[in-house]
């Protein structure tokens, strides 16, 4: 079993002293800071060891041993303070992109490096549990890290308004004692079969005696990683990611895993990625780029992702002044183009309808002003029509979002009806699954072209149809389009994600190139919530997609391929998770 390797948190200067001389005994100015990671872009440490460094703005190095062929080798990594719980005195701190640079590393690399040295979580801590405790004591600063043995005495240690866990080691009250002075913010580590060592807490605080330098009573205080999870969303994701999925847990995710889990680290995620860019023509803008990944270098937000991490924000219900609606909205705004919509930013720059009722929908749902939304609304319905749109409207995915919009900002609009009967009359039947009734991608044919069966598509559709239903009645029509949709999608049971692709002409000989990304189980989820499945068949199938949805989630973000962490994905998945742990919810 391999040991686990924490590391040390030091200021410029101390890197600086320290990359000269690695094995140097301590300087007289060295503050001995213990932290470990806990996953690819989070480390924790004891809240008291970077508080007056992050009053004082000092930039943080986590200082991490990392072995090559040709030898052992330290990595620094840029980190900052991004969480902290003060009364359980424990600090998350994330990797810091921009600085990247500066350590002569790329994110993929600093991942890597952060990934190998994580520590995984265990909820567990019992008293008389024999544990590891990890840190860079004042005796042994040069090493690379410590470990002693100790006992827990005790797991509910009256500390103010909290507790903790009290802990005694032999090391710590031998004839020449360890000096334990350093070993705050190190891993309080369990051996477990599942996950080899697990810390099950971080060290607070050594108790002072008569003797200096030592602990009074050979004993040191720890905060208990799960008493921290409310208020720290960073360690309740790591704990949670640790932990096997049983079976019940693969078929309802959402409330076996904690909803409130997900919510607070998608939260988490915005604030940190949120980008201030000043444009030369717009001013400033705030909001995100169209990945997460992409705020690392500070790009320029985009309609599409700042209309989604908006969306997202509401979603949740985040009151953080951090992620102040009114300034994303009127980011949203200055982002409309010429022509009076809001356009992709790997288009030409012409507005597109599906754009705009995204953008509308995320300004009317945040309680942006009416009076200005009427015109852009207005311009949003001229814009729907084989005239103007010969490309658009034949797209069952633009006549979808385009009904999704106009439901949240005007939702009597007399198009709303001519997109159902669209959409109605597109459907196709799919004679190798009992002729029932489906959607493809288009929703006209062309000479030559049959239209195949979609799986997205169809669940797309199934949820325009049962939102646009219950804003202007349901028909005859639409129920049994409702009905042979779900018993389609049932009947299918597939939950692989596609993509899809489309052109539109735009000036001279110019085309817009459209990809578009369809995360096939969040809308089969979507699908099967909006009609309230009644079947065995379909109920199992919703608990699956669900699952599916779960899956790609990782630390407040979710993942397309290639490691992509596009903001729609995480308002999808986090739109299913919200919707499906309320559908499970009953009063006891």
């Amino acid at each position: 079993m391999p040991e686990p390797r924490i590391g040390r948190l030091l200021s410029d200067a101390e890197r600086e002293a320290r990359m000269a001389d690695e094995a140097a005994p301590a300087g007289d100015r060295e503050l001995l800071r213990s932290a470990f990671a806990i996953s690819d872009r989070h480390v924790i440490t004891a809240w008291h060891c970077v508080r007056d460094s992050l009053a004082a703005h000092t930039p943080l190095w986590f200082r991490l041993r990392t072995d090559t062929p040709d030898g052992r080798t330290y990595a620094y990594i840029p980190v900052r303070v991004t969480n902290y719980d003060s009364a359980f005195d424990v600090a998350v701190l994330a990797v810091d992109p921009p600085r990247l640079a500066d350590a002569g590393l790329t994110a993929p690399e600093a991942t890597a490096i952060m990934s190998a040295a994580a520590i995984a979580l265990h909820p567990e801590i019992l008293v008389n549990d024999t544990v590891q405790v990890m840190g860079f004591p004042v005796s042994g600063v040069a090493a690379d890290s410590d470990t002693n043995q100790a006992t827990v005495v005790g797991v509910a240690l009256p500390l103010g308004e909290v507790t903790g866990v009290k802990l005694t080691g032999t090391a710590f009250g031998a004839v020449s004692p360890v000096d334990p002075h350093g070993i705050s913010g190190g891993p309080v580590l369990r051996i477990t079969e599942a996950a080899g060592h697990a810390a099950v807490a971080v060290v607070r605080a050594i108790p002072r005696g008569r003797i200096p330098d030592a602990a009074a009573g050979a004993s040191l205080v720890a905060t208990r990683l799960t008493d921290v999870t409310r208020t720290l969303p960073e360690v309740a994701q790591a704990i949670a990611a640790a932990q096997p999925l049983s079976p019940q847990s693969r078929a309802i995710p959402a409330s076996e895993r904690s909803a409130l889990m997900v919510f607070q680290a998608c939260a988490q995620a915005l604030r940190e990625t949120m980008v201030t860019f000043d444009d030369p023509d717009l001013g400033v803008l705030t909001g995100w780029p169209h990945f997460f990944e992409e705020a690392q270098a500070r790009q320029r937000p985009t309609a599409v992702g700042t209309a989604y991490g908006l969306k997202l924000a509401l979603l949740l219900g985040e009151e953080d002044g951090r992620l102040a609606q009114p300034m994303l909205a009127e980011t949203l705004w200055k982002l409309r183009r010429a022509d009076g919509g809001w356009a992709t930013r790997s288009g030409s720059g012409i507005g597109r309808p599906e754009v705009a009722a995204l953008v509308l929908g995320a300004l009317s749902s945040a309680g942006f002003p009416p009076d200005r939304l009427a015109e852009a609304v207005t311009g949003l319905e001229r814009q729907v029509s084989a005239e103007q749109d010969a490309v658009g409207i034949d797209r069952t995915y633009v006549v979808t979002a385009v009904m999704r919009g106009l439901l949240r900002i005007r939702p009597r609009s007399r198009l709303l009806a001519e997109l159902r009967t669209i959409l109605l009359d597109g459907a196709i039947q799919d004679h190798v699954h009992g002729d029932l009734l489906c959607w493809a991608s288009r929703l006209s044919s062309e000479a030559g072209r049959p239209r195949a069966p979609s799986v997205p598509h169809t669940a797309m559709a199934v949820v325009a149809l049962a939102r646009t239903d219950r804003v202007l009645g349901a028909s005859t029509a639409s129920q049994h389009a409702l009905d042979q949709g779900q018993r389609w999608l049932t009947g299918r049971r597939d939950l692989t994600s596609r993509t899809e692709q489309f052109r539109r002409q735009a000036q001279g000989d110019r085309q817009d190139l459209m990809n578009v990304c369809h995360f096939t189980a969040a809308w089969v989820a979507r699908a099967l919530l909006a009609t309230s499945p009644a079947t065995p068949e379909a109920t199992a199938l919703l608990g699956e997609a669900v699952h599916e949805v779960w899956r790609p989630f990782t630390g407040g973000f979710w993942e397309w391929e290639a490691g992509d962490r596009p903001l729609w994905m995480a308002y999808q998945g986090a739109s299913v998770i919200r919707d499906y742990a309320m559908r499970l919810w009953a009063p006891e």
